[in-house]
């Protein structure tokens, strides 16, 4: 189906966040948000670079113990 949804959480490791990335993108409303959680903090910039390909803008950024959450914003 061709649903989409106000708001996705993905809580994986970056390889697997990275790859489906395409997917949320096509799952979520313009103005939807996507959570991700999972990875290290030294994973965040190639996370942005690669969510921002499939139209998100990064909103906010979250750290603790070199763990990362961030959330985004699609355009």
């Amino acid at each position: 189906e061709n649903k989409k949804y106000d708001l996705f959480i993905a809580n994986i490791n970056r390889n697997i966040l990275i790859r489906d990335l395409e997917k949320y993108s096509d799952s979520i409303k313009n103005d939807g948000s996507l959570l991700l959680s999972g990875f290290y903090v030294n994973d965040i910039s190639q996370l942005e670079i690669e969510a921002k390909k499939h139209n998100f803008v990064l909103k906010e950024k979250r750290e603790k113990n070199n763990w990362a959450a961030l959330r985004f914003t699609k355009n």
